[in-house]
């Protein structure tokens, strides 16, 4: 099943790197049909953030300590909405930072895994997907 979710994933990921690819940039700092991917280290997890001028994906957003500090790179890079946020599991070091991220920058979609784990780190994204009414 791990292997299903795994390839399901890699698919997304190249879906939407293709996608962005084929986007026109300039509020970035990118050129014409140009695309960037940043991967921060966020704890003992990463995250990782593909984006064009018209298109921003972030996948996972590390620990608690690290919402904000993505969210401060975007504002960074003129980036003030994720058209995507995907988060490729229940982990703390995944999923930990996301209640800081969205009290800064709101995604269009959120994709989770169909894994759901019980632990205060799900209950805390769960009540910050509420909050700005993404759950």
């Amino acid at each position: 099943m791990y292997s299903r979710i795994k390839k399901a994933i890699t698919s997304l990921i190249l879906a939407v790197s293709v996608s962005l690819g084929l986007c026109s940039c300039s509020k970035t700092g990118l050129n014409k049909n140009q695309m960037a991917v940043y991967f921060f280290q966020a704890g003992k997890a990463d995250a990782q953030l593909i984006y064009t001028d018209e298109m921003a994906v972030l996948i996972d957003a590390g620990d608690k300590n690290y919402g904000e500090k993505i969210a401060e790179y975007l504002s960074e890079k003129g980036i003030t909405k994720l058209d995507a946020l995907i988060l490729t599991h229940y982990d703390e070091d995944h999923i930990g930072g996301v209640p800081s991220l969205l009290d800064n920058v709101l995604p269009d979609t959120i994709y989770v895994s169909n894994l759901p784990k019980d632990s205060k780190e799900t209950a805390a994204l769960n009540v910050a997907l509420e909050e700005k009414q993404l759950g």
